[in-house]
């Protein structure tokens, strides 16, 4: 089993926005984004016009699970169109203002593109407080043209299961268990 800290907050917007097939709006962004199972109609979106512009979303709390392996950032983003400006995207797993992991999308394409990205030991070990997480989301634009916003369609983080002890293996009644000093 695992254990998912999807977005639970919005810690700073920088001009960022969601929007749906149906509206649109600047708050709880992070409402848009925070799904069990990815949904790309709808999205979070930078204000294509400013550089660089970040998001950053708190995640929910999870128990340490005191292994070095199985955690895995997941997000799905594009660029609105081919059109115009490069976009470069920095994500970064963050615990607090310390970056904790980060991974650079240079020239992003306008297909949606789920990237999973695990978690190295050292990385995963630098994680101290499983309640205090977040992501962040930094676009920059590159070149002549018009400016292209950023889609963020979905973001969660999953990590192993907070280890217990292992139950005490109880033997039936009756069992002869010799003793040997």
């Amino acid at each position: 089993m695992a254990q998912f800290a999807r977005p639970d907050g919005d810690l700073t917007t920088s001009g960022w926005n969601w929007a749906t097939s149906t509206a649109s709006g600047a708050t709880d962004l992070y409402l848009v984004i925070d799904e069990v199972i990815l949904n790309i109609t709808d999205n979070v979106q930078s204000s294509g016009v400013t550089a660089p512009n970040f998001y950053e979303c708190t995640l929910g709390d999870v128990t340490d699970p005191a292994v070095s392996t199985g955690h895995v950032v997941r997000y799905h983003i594009k660029k609105n169109t081919s059109a115009g400006k490069t976009i470069d995207t920095l994500v970064e797993l963050r615990q607090g203002a310390t970056v904790v992991a980060s991974w650079n999308h240079p020239n992003m394409s306008e297909v949606a593109t789920q990237h999973n990205q695990t978690l190295t030991a050292a990385q995963a070990d630098a994680i101290t407080d499983y309640s205090d997480l977040r992501l962040r989301f930094t676009i920059t634009h590159i070149g002549s043209g018009q400016y292209r916003a950023l889609y963020l369609h979905w973001a969660e983080f999953e990590v192993p299961d907070a280890g217990g002890t292992p139950p005490v293996p109880v033997s039936p009644p009756g069992a002869f268990f010799p003793f040997f000093p």
